[in-house]
C-alpha cells in the first residue's frame, strides 16, 4: 500500500505519542531537556519532539555536550547544533568536556569515559532547569547491541531486558523504532545532520556489535535485532514482576534495626518461601538501600550472600564498599565493617551550584556565586570559597563519604595526599572517619568539609568567580 510522505510522517509522530502515552514517558508542563548531538537519531528525535510540543503540552530545551575527542570536528558539530536550535527557536545548553584526559585519569575507555560525562552533564542541568526528563535517541538496533554487549561480557536478567523506555528521569520515545524507520523519517522530511566518523571506528566495543556482529546475525535471520528488542521488553516485564516480588518479601522480612542505623535485619524463613531469583533480587535492594550504586558489586557477591541461608549461624561475608554480610539465627545481617580503609558505603549526591539544598541525610548545603570583588575569605571551617570556574570545569563535584582511592592536593607544586594519611597525620579516630564528608569530583577532594581544601580548587589571582559553599548554615 502507497503512502504519502506527510501520511508517513505523521503515522511515525502518532506512533511516539503513543509509545509515550503508553509509558508515561512526558506529562502536560513537563520540562524535557533532549540530548541533541547533531546525529541522524537526535536531530530525528529532536524534529519529533517539536512536534509534539504543542500536542502534549511540554517545554522543550536542548543539550549539547562537546566531548573533546574530534577536535574541529567535535566542534564543528557543536556549531551545528547551536545554529539548528536557533532557527528553531530552542534554548540550548553546551557542556564542553576533555573526555580523553577524564579517561585517562580514571582509567576508562573513551567510550566509557564520554557516556559517564554525558550523562552527568544531563543531571546537572536537569537540576539547574527544575525539569522533569531527559530525552534520549536510543532505538530498537541500540536496545539490540546493549543486549548482546551485556551478554558477551556477562550480566544478569536485568542487563539482557535492556535499556528500558523510562528509567528516573531517562525517557527514550524511539526506542520501539528500527534504525530503517528512522532513517525514513529523516529523509521524508529533509533533516540535515552531522556524521560522527568514530561511529564506524571498529576499536569500540559497541561499533564491532554494530558493524560486525549484528549484520552477520541479520544474515542468519532477517529482522534479527527486532527479534533481540522485543525479547529485551520480555524480559523487562519479567524483571518488573520479579521486583514486585522482592519488594513484598521485604516489606515483609525486612527491617532496620535500629532504625536509621543503615543496620538491616533480612528474615531467611522468608527469602527461602520464595524462588531464588526473587530471593536474589531481594538482597540486591537491601544493598540499594545501603550503597545506592553497583559498580563493585559482582553476581558472585550477590550469591554468596544468598548461600550464607544454607550455613550455619555466625558465618558472614564481606564485599565491597565495607558491607558485611552475616547469618544470626533466623537473619541475614547487613552492617557496614569497622574498617577505617575509607571504603565506607555512602551515596553521592550531586551538589546543587546554586542555591539551597537538603541532602537525603538532612545535611543543608548553601552555594553561592559572585565576581571575585572582595579580598577577605571567611574564616570558618564550614564556610569555604572557591575558584568557580574550576569547580564547573569537567566532572560534577558531588558530596559524599570517603572512597579508598580518595586523595586531595596539598601543595602548589601539585603533591597529594591520601584521604586515608590526612586521617592518620591530623589524628582522626577510626570510629570517626566514616562520617567524615567531602565535597569530590571523581576520587579527587576539593574539601574535606570542617577541614583544609584543595589546593587545585583555591582563589588565585587569576580566579574571576568564585563559587561559596556553606555547609549546615556555616
Amino acid at each position: 500500500m502507497f503512502f504519502s510522505c506527510d501520511h508517513v510522517m505523521n503515522t511515525l509522530i502518532a506512533e511516539v505519542h503513543k509509545y509515550c502515552k503508553k509509558h508515561e514517558l512526558i506529562a502536560p508542563g513537563d520540562g524535557v531537556l533532549i540530548g541533541l548531538s547533531g546525529g541522524m537519531d537526535s536531530v530525528c528525535l529532536f524534529d519529533v519532539l517539536l512536534k509534539l510540543r504543542s500536542v502534549i503540552g511540554f517545554e522543550l530545551t536542548a543539550l549539547h555536550v562537546e566531548h573533546g575527542i574530534r577536535g574541529e570536528a567535535s566542534v564543528s558539530d557543536m556549531e551545528f547544533v547551536k545554529k539548528l536550535c536557533e532557527e528553531k527557536g530552542i534554548r540550548l545548553i553546551v557542556y564542553n568536556e576533555d573526555v580523553p584526559a577524564y579517561a585517562k585519569k580514571e582509567k576508562l575507555t573513551l567510550e566509557e569515559a564520554a557516556r559517564i560525562l554525558r550523562y552527568r552533564d544531563f543531571e546537572k542541568a536537569l537540576k539547574e532547569l527544575s525539569a522533569q526528563r531527559i530525552a534520549v535517541a536510543h532505538h530498537m538496533n541500540d536496545q539490540a547491541e546493549t543486549v548482546l554487549f551485556n551478554m558477551i561480557r556477562g550480566t544478569s536478567i536485568s542487563g539482557m531486558a535492556g535499556m528500558s523506555p523510562k528509567r528516573d528521569h531517562i525517557i527514550r520515545p524511539l526506542l520501539f523504532l528500527s534504525r530503517e524507520e528512522i532513517e525514513e523519517y529523516v529523509k521524508e522530511n529533509g533533516l540535515s545532520y552531522v556524521n560522527d566518523e568514530t561511529n564506524a571506528d571498529k576499536e569500540y566495543s559497541r561499533n564491532r556489535i554494530r558493524h560486525l556482529i549484528i549484520p552477520e546475525m541479520e544474515k542468519v535471520v532477517k529482522g534479527a535485532a527486532g527479534h533481540i528488542a522485543r525479547e529485551a521488553a520480555e524480559l523487562s516485564l519479567i524483571c518488573e514482576h520479579i521486583d514486585k516480588e522482592a519488594e513484598k518479601l521485604c516489606e515483609r522480612g525486612l527491617r532496620e534495626e535500629p532504625e536509621g542505623s543503615g543496620r538491616f535485619l533480612l528474615c531467611i524463613s522468608e527469602l527461602k518461601a520464595e524462588s531464588v531469583i526473587t530471593g536474589r533480587a531481594a538482597i540486591k535492594r537491601v544493598l540499594s538501600l545501603m550503597c545506592g550504586k553497583w559498580k563493585d558489586i559482582s553476581a558472585r557477591n550477590i550469591e554468596d550472600i544468598y548461600d550464607l541461608t544454607d550455613n550455619i549461624s555466625g558465618k558472614g561475608v564481606d564485599i565491597p564498599y565495607g558491607i558485611r554480610v552475616k547469618r544470626t539465627g533466623d537473619r541475614l545481617l547487613f552492617e557496614r565493617s569497622e574498617k577505617p580503609d575509607g571504603q565506607e558505603c555512602g551515596s553521592a549526591e550531586m551538589l546543587c551550584l546554586q542555591g539551597r539544598q537538603t541532602l537525603s541525610d538532612g545535611t543543608v548545603t548553601e552555594c553561592r556565586i559572585f565576581d571575585k570583588d572582595d579580598p577577605s575569605y571567611p574564616q570558618n571551617d564550614y564556610t569555604k570559597w572557591f575558584d568557580y570556574d574550576k569547580i564547573v570545569c569537567g566532572q560534577p563535584p558531588e558530596i559524599r563519604t570517603g572512597r579508598k582511592e580518595d586523595r586531595i592536593v596539598i601543595n602548589k607544586e601539585g603533591g597529594h595526599q591520601s584521604l586515608n594519611r590526612y586521617f592518620i597525620n591530623n589524628r582522626i579516630p577510626s570510629d570517626k572517619r566514616p562520617g567524615v564528608k567531602l565535597i569530590a569530583k571523581g576520587n579527587d577532594i576539593v574539601w574535606i568539609i570542617g577541614g583544609r581544601i584543595s589546593e587545585s580548587y583555591k582563589i588565585t589571582s587569576e580566579t574571576k568567580r568564585v563559587i561559596e559553599i556553606r555547609i549546615n548554615g556555616g
